[in-house]
């Protein structure tokens, strides 16, 4: 498992956890607690043209299955009207 901080740090983080940067995609990281702090425990991705209703309810058994309390989802586009967030 991967220690994490911050926001940033997750967003980092996904290209070396799915093995490549991706693109119009949509990424679930599921964190876990751990005593040093934060730590990812699974990562997910999927295509944003194929995301659908269904595939939401997978990804939240597959984090529930795990035992994760918590988990990011992040919207990774060139879609300027996705884009809802700055840092």
């Amino acid at each position: 498992m991967q220690r994490i901080l911050t926001t940033a740090d997750v967003i980092a983080a996904i290209p070396g956890l799915i093995g490549f940067v991706p693109a119009e995609s949509i990424v679930v990281v599921g964190i876990t607690e751990h005593e040093r702090g934060l730590q990812i425990g699974m990562t997910a991705r999927h295509d944003i043209a194929g995301a659908d209703q269904g595939f939401a309810d997978y990804l939240a058994e597959v984090v529930y299955t795990h035992g994760l309390p918590r988990a990011a989802v992040i919207a990774i586009t060139a879609e300027p009207s996705w884009v809802w967030w700055r840092p």
